[in-house]
């Protein structure tokens, strides 16, 4: 029993050389990815600028709008 597993771990820890091409067709599917995960992450930064923004500009409008409609008689 312990002649096979060191046998066993021997022939698995040699190091050879695979000498295989991998094309460009692996690749795209990864290339895709890396773009769609780019573009989400930067609509959600966008977004996570741009929303207190716009609190910001709605409250100041409805603030202006308060007192425009408390001058009028």
């Amino acid at each position: 029993m312990k002649i096979t597993i060191i046998a066993t771990l021997f022939i698995l820890l040699q190091i050879q050389n695979a000498n295989a091409y991998i094309g460009i067709a692996a690749l795209l599917p990864i290339f895709g990815q890396a773009i769609i995960f780019v573009i989400i992450f930067l609509i959600a930064l966008v977004g996570l600028l741009l929303y207190p923004a716009k609190s910001l500009i709605n409250k100041i409008s409805k603030r202006k709008a308060k007192t425009v409609d408390k001058r009028k008689p």
